[in-house]
This record gives C-alpha cells, sequence and structure tokens, in this order.
C-alpha cells in the first residue's frame, strides 16, 4: 500500500510544498525480533519538500537533490525549519534545490504509528539505511542527480552506511553531530535510557503529553519554529483503554532500543575475544566486536562499523561539530575522524585533497539543528552545497554529457583503449616468459 498527499505547512510563509507519502518497504530487519511478524509488512512515512517560487535557473546552475535523515528520536518535521533556513541562503549562493526528502525510522514519528501493530523491539540503525534505498528506488524519477544526504546524528550514520554500499550514489555529505564514534557516546547514553524508561508513553490530555515530550527531549532551547512542530507531530490522539488518550509517536521501548543492544552474556568480551564464542552467541550477538566499546551488558556496533569504514568514503564530506556537544564533540575524536575519512581504498583522498572539511560551532550544543544555532549550521552546509554543485557540474555531468555524446555502439565498447592496454599486457608476459620472470 503506498500513499501521498499535501500536508499544509505551519506558516503560511513556510518556503515549500510538502507532500507526505507512506511507502511500502522490505520487512526484512537486520535481527529476527525488530519486528513483530515479516508477513504484515513494514512501511515508511516521507515527507518531500518542492521549494515554492524557485527563481530562473540559470544554464551554468545544477539543480541539486537532497536525502536528509535525523537522530535518534527525533520526528522529521523538527528538521523545518533548518531546512527553510537552508533554502534561504543557498538562494542566496545561487543554488538550486529541487527537492529535500527525509523519512521516519520505521520505529520513529509517523512510521511508527503506521506501524505501531507490527513492531518488535530489536532495531538495527542500518534498518533505516536500507530502507532509504527503498525510497530512492521508489521515487527514482523524482531524485534528480546530484543526490547530497545531509545527516544529524544517527542519520549520519545510516546514510553514510548507504554510501559504503553503493559509493557513487551521494555526490556528497553533509554531517552535523555525525553518530561515528567507537567509544559509545562516552556512556551518556545510558542515563537518557534508564531516564526514558521513566516516562509513560501516553497520557490523558494532549497538553500533558506534549509536557512530558518536551522534558524527554530536554526541548525546553528549542526555537518557536521547531517546538511548535514537535507539538504537531510529536504526539497523537488514539483510542485507549479509559478512553480517548494522547500518545506520543515514538514509543519509548523503540527509543532505548535503539540506543542501546543488548549484550547480556558479554560475547566476544572476555579475554579469548571470539576465540571461545559459540554458534547460540553467534546467533544471539552476530556482531560483537572485542574491540569495540561496551557499556556494560550495551552496545552499538553500527558506531564501530562505520567508525572503521572511513577511510573508505567515496563522497566529499563536510562535518559540522559542536563544542558543547556531550554525544559526539571530544576533539580528539572530532580530528581523529576528520583525518581517517577518505584517505583508504576506493576513498575521496581525505583532507589532504581538499575532499573532507570540518566546521566547529563554539557554542554548538548536540541538539543546534533545533536551537538558535540552526542559522549558523545552514549557513555552513549552504556554503557546502554551493562548492558542490559547482564540482557537480565541472566534473561528472561534464563527463556524463560527453559520454551521452557517443554512439551507442561506443558506449557498449571496452573501447580502442581497452583493446591496446591488452595488446600490450600480452607482449609484457610473453617476454616475461622468456626471460624467466612468470
Amino acid at each position: 500500500m503506498s500513499a501521498s498527499f499535501s500536508v499544509p505547512p505551519l506558516e503560511a510563509d513556510f518556503p515549500f510544498d510538502i507532500i507526505s507519502h507512506l511507502i511500502p518497504v522490505s520487512p526484512f530487519r537486520e535481527y529476527p525480533h525488530a519486528i513483530s511478524d515479516e508477513k504484515k509488512g513494514v512501511h515508511l512515512s516521507v515527507k518531500q519538500y518542492i521549494p515554492r517560487n524557485e527563481p530562473f535557473r540559470y544554464e551554468d546552475t545544477v539543480p541539486i537533490t537532497i536525502l536528509a535523515s535525523g537522530g535518534v528520536g527525533f520526528i522529521k518535521e523538527l528538521y523545518e525549519p533548518l531546512f527553510a533556513e537552508l533554502l534561504c541562503k543557498a538562494r542566496q549562493n545561487g543554488t538550486i534545490i529541487q527537492s529535500i526528502w527525509i523519512a521516519d525510522m520505521y520505529n520513529i514519528g509517523e512510521s511508527a504509528v503506521a506501524n505501531r501493530h507490527n513492531l518488535g523491539c530489536d532495531p538495527a540503525w542500518t534498518d533505516h539505511s536500507r530502507d532509504l534505498m527503498d525510497v530512492i528506488y521508489h521515487f527514482r524519477d523524482k531524485m534528480t542527480r546530484p543526490i547530497i544526504g545531509l545527516g544529524h546524528s544517527f542519520g549520519c550514520n545510516q546514510l553514510f552506511s548507504l554510501s559504503n554500499w553503493h559509493p557513487n550514489l551521494f555526490h556528497s555529505l553533509a554531517f552535523i553531530e555525525p553518530g561515528i564514534d567507537p567509544l559509545y557516546g562516552m556512556g551518556t547514553t545510558i542515563g537518557w535510557a534508564n531516564a526514558i524508561l521513566k516516562f509513560k508513553d501516553a497520557y490523558s490530555t494532549r497538553q500533558e503529553a506534549e509536557t512530558q515530550l518536551f522534558r524527554l527531549h530536554n526541548a525546553k532551547a528549542w526555537e518557536r519554529s521547531v517546538s511548535e512542530r514537535f507539538r504537531e507531530y510529536g504526539v497523537y490522539g488514539r483510542e485507549g483503554e479509559k478512553g480517548e488518550e494522547w500518545a506520543i509517536t515514538t514509543p519509548r521501548n523503540q527509543l532505548v532500543a535503539l540506543i542501546g543492544r543488548m549484550n547480556p552474556t558479554g560475547v566476544g568480551r572476555g579475554p579469548g575475544g571470539m576465540a571461545d564464542v559459540t554458534l547460540a552467541d553467534r546467533e544471539s550477538v552476530p556482531d560483537a566486536d572485542p574491540e569495540g566499546h561496551q557499556l556494560g551488558h550495551f552496545y552499538r556496533p553500527e558506531l564501530k562499523k562505520a567508525w572503521d569504514m572511513l577511510p573508505n568514503m567515496r563522497p566529499w564530506a563536510l562535518y559540522i561539530g559542536g563544542n558543547n556537544s556531550p554525544a559526539f564533540g571530544p576533539v580528539k575524536v572530532r580530528e581523529e575522524r576528520l583525518r581517517l575519512t577518505g584517505i583508504g581504498v576506493g576513498g575521496n583522498g581525505g583532507v589532504k585533497l581538499g575532499a573532507v572539511k570540518q566546521v566547529v560551532i563554539e557554542d554548538g550544543e548536540h541538539t543546534m539543528t533545533f536551537d538558535r544555532n540552526l542559522y549558523k549550521v545552514a549557513g555552513h552546509v549552504a556554503d557546502f552545497l554551493a562548492t558542490e554543485s559547482k564540482r557537480w557540474a565541472e566534473g561528472p555531468k561534464m563527463r556524463q554529457d560527453k559520454w551521452l555524446q557517443k554512439s551507442l555502439e561506443e558506449r557498449q565498447s571496452v573501447g580502442q583503449d581497452f583493446v591496446d592496454g591488452l595488446a600490450e599486457e600480452k607482449k609484457r608476459m610473453r617476454l616475461a616468459q622468456r626471460q624467466g620472470k612468470l
């Protein structure tokens, strides 16, 4: 089942037309208990933002598509003020945004509401990476290249994982407070998970539900435009045992399951590492990493997996960090992440070649996409989009234009250079055989 409909924005001057989509995605999750029943299917709530009143497009301007992915427990609508500011600053730079796409992970926000009768409780972060590939395939006719990934927190991890599976999918990646960290959030995650479980999923009035939602996410310092969206989309009415009740769209158990996965017997944590791990252990905790950071019985394998893949990052990248962030802001982590990115096989060449850059916002918190710093964040991303749009026009687009000028026969042939190379290699091998070197 698929459905699409227009959504009226909260402000009359909001610069996008909004189309909401509900699409089916693969029911096959990474962990068997992520959903209740694979046969019942899984759906994703996706929103498409199309700029209104787009100015004249110059011939040398390439419209870009942005695919965004948000942080743990942050519903997609919270990013609308950031998108609006980004569009404003991009236009000032002469950058044309064709559309912005963002989806709630299957167990977050409107996706969680759509799947509420079929949720399990063992999600993998990379479930969303695979679902985003489904989104791209589903809307492939509406997503023109270049596609630029815009991530926040664990959404960066999800986009990066997708990028590693398909290195040529994204032209560039802009990561805000990236959840790519070998230290598992320095322990802040466990306290947060404990606090979350003290809340309820539903309340008797909307006002009470909204109040608890803001307490849950410590959202007092957020911009008013963000807070209004949290109230509008963060809770919903439903029929409870005692009549109508107001529920938080992201169930608390789903949220804590995303924060930490259980490794109750400490698989791979002993002195022997993985040497003594049984088949049963591997089935229950298939991704234990003796070198990965674990907090007691809890781990999140995606953090170190992504960290280990940093040298292979193909798209050019921008990191935006907050100096006051308790999550992914430590200087050592930031600098090592920057150093590792793109320097390995298949990578973009790293900082040395100008393919990776970093910006640190001095008073930035982990949630600076929602507070007064969202304007600074949007400015840095807009500047990055301007350079990357130009790089696309002068590089991949130009090469593709030349490619399309070739005849179909030429495009389906390996080419004369290939044939000449084979002949040269054959001569080299014969000479080596005569000299006894082969």
